[in-house]
């Protein structure tokens, strides 16, 4: 923490004396604690001290909290080496690679640092939990201009004081109808969202594709192609809305069928995590069916000593 840079999400935490801020940097002190020091240098020494936003933070977590299961399962790994492409994790022992992503809505990651760039400089202790009426397919600049200028006259007007929960109703024609969003400050020093309950065919068949689509970039096939049929991308869907209402063991089954003749990963698997909570929550696998038997059984093998769920 000497060494972090002055924007760094978790320097307001450091100062605070509340328990929430406790628990969080309890929790990431728990995963980075068993990383051998000289295997994770250039990530800790420099990749984490650079971060500057919450988003970011989740992003470098998430390696962690896969790092954390590998050393509560016994799974021994390497490094994969950043100047090539291969895949994060490489798994001798099993024949495989497994590479970490991490996705997000549209426009909704870059309200949330907008938010929380405007409380660092009026309420640096507080946070905010952005609630919206629908599920929002996109996020516009205007659109995403229109709420924090709402926030900011709302901070402005308080000066200090409680501020109440204030809502902007968000057009676009790409969402299903007009979405309102209610920003409400807490005391938990990060900015999240959540969607109200309602259908959850959309949120949850946006997230099964964002997955897939989590690996059809250029560099992630390039990642997945280094080891042919043997490498699982693992994505955390932390951020994206209602992912975590369904099952490990449906999310396998439904990530299996997914999965096309042409995807550069030979499995692919989610994964949420929490802040708050030093591991992996709800990791579930699902392993596609053209593999040779032989890929299958690697990659089944892997999740039977993680404890993973995993498609049949």
């Amino acid at each position: 923490m000497r060494d972090i840079v002055a924007d760094h999400p978790l320097r307001r935490l450091a100062g605070q004396d509340e328990p929430a801020a406790g628990v969080v940097l309890d929790s990431l002190e728990q995963l980075l604690a068993p990383l051998d020091e000289q295997v994770w240098k250039k990530k800790r020494d420099e990749d984490f001290p650079a971060l500057r936003s919450w988003g970011a933070l989740l992003d470098f977590r998430a390696e962690l909290v896969v790092a954390a299961e590998f050393h509560r399962a016994n799974v021994p790994y390497a490094l994969g080496n950043t100047k090539v492409s291969n895949p994060d994790f490489l798994l001798d022992a099993y024949g495989l690679g497994l590479e970490v992503n991490s996705k997000s809505p549209s426009g909704l990651t870059d309200l949330c640092e907008e938010i929380e760039e405007l409380l660092h400089r009026h309420h640096p202790s507080a946070g905010a939990l952005i609630t919206a009426s629908v599920y929002p397919s996109r996020m516009t600049g205007d659109n995403i201009t229109l709420v924090r200028k709402h926030v900011a006259s709302a901070l402005e007007a308080a000066d200090g004081a409680a501020v109440t929960p204030l809502t902007v109703v968000v057009k676009d024609s790409k969402n299903v109808t007009d979405v309102h969003l209610t920003v409400a400050l807490t005391d938990q020093g990060s900015v999240n969202w959540q969607v109200e309950a309602g259908d959850l065919t959309v949120p949850l068949g946006s997230a099964e594709y964002a997955a897939v689509e989590a690996g059809r970039s250029p560099a992630k096939a390039k990642q997945g192609c280094a080891m042919p049929g043997r490498v699982m991308l693992a994505v955390d869907l932390s951020r994206y809305g209602a992912a975590w209402m369904r099952p490990a063991w449906v999310w396998a089954g439904r990530l299996a069928r997914a999965i096309p003749a042409d995807f550069p990963f030979g499995a692919l698997a989610v994964f949420r995590q929490s802040i708050e909570y030093p591991g992996i929550l709800q990791p579930a696998v699902g392993i596609a069916s053209h593999l040779p038997a032989e890929d299958q059984d690697r990659f089944r093998r892997l999740c039977a000593d993680l404890s993973w769920a995993a498609s049949a």
